[in-house]
């Protein structure tokens, strides 16, 4: 993770999606196959903070929960 190669597409995405209780998406974040943080591979929210292990980025990502991080 983390080579782009020209000849070939990546199948790496990032992707998280906040889902209420009925199971009904809330909001969502995005990175696209060569953005800088795909490979999203953990999530966790805490103290209202949302944490995202980006492993194609290789960092952990931290966004205010309440708002989605925008």
């Amino acid at each position: 993770m983390g080579i782009h190669k020209p000849w070939s597409p990546s199948r790496s995405y990032g992707l998280v999606v906040k889902l209420d209780p009925a199971v009904q998406p809330q909001f969502s974040l995005h990175s696209r196959a060569n953005g800088t943080r795909h490979g999203i591979c953990s999530v966790a929210e805490r103290d209202g903070r949302v944490f995202i292990a980006s492993k194609g980025g290789d960092c952990v990502l931290a966004l205010d929960a309440i708002t989605g991080g925008f």
